[in-house]
């Protein structure tokens, strides 16, 4: 988990698509905005450039993890920490939002404290992705994140 190429492509395609559509709805109106339409040029500039320092916010947030399934719950901790460590935080709730087969955005909701609160809020996003992991590993998190949770009631 952590940064990589085809998030940063991901990122900058996502951003370049909303300044497109901008540009296009800007260009559309035919002369130079004047009057009460500057203000709207102005609020568009504004809002593409805050959506912009978001995804770098966001690219920044993702820090090298190791995320890690024991058959009934889901554990991420930093990179070069051990299983166990202090540092491994429980994670309550995994989804995955976006799949592309080599990548992944997955949703998760972190425990917190010795009784597993839930943080307020959606949770988190973390991208994962093929070329951070083996073949192998690869394949075992994606049918992990794929397979029903373990129930102790006979299917």
């Amino acid at each position: 988990m952590g940064r990589d190429r085809g998030l940063l492509f991901f990122l900058v395609a996502l951003w370049l698509a909303g300044f497109v559509v901008l540009l296009i709805g800007w260009l559309a109106g035919g002369k130079a905005p004047s009057g009460g339409q500057q203000w709207r040029s102005l609020a568009c500039l504004v809002l593409c450039v805050a959506v912009g320092a978001g995804l770098a916010v966001f690219w920044i947030g993702q820090q090298p993890a190791v995320l890690r399934f024991d058959g009934q719950t889901w554990f991420v901790r930093p990179a070069g920490v051990e299983p166990g460590h202090a540092l491994e935080a429980t994670l309550l709730d995994v989804g995955v939002v976006l799949d592309w087969q080599i990548y992944a955005l997955l949703q998760v909701r972190l425990a917190l404290g010795k009784r597993g609160v839930a943080t307020s809020g959606g949770g988190r996003w973390l991208w994962v992705s093929a070329q951070k992991n083996s073949g192998a590993s690869w394949h075992a998190l994606r049918c992990a994140l794929y397979s029903r949770p373990r129930t102790g009631e006979p299917v």
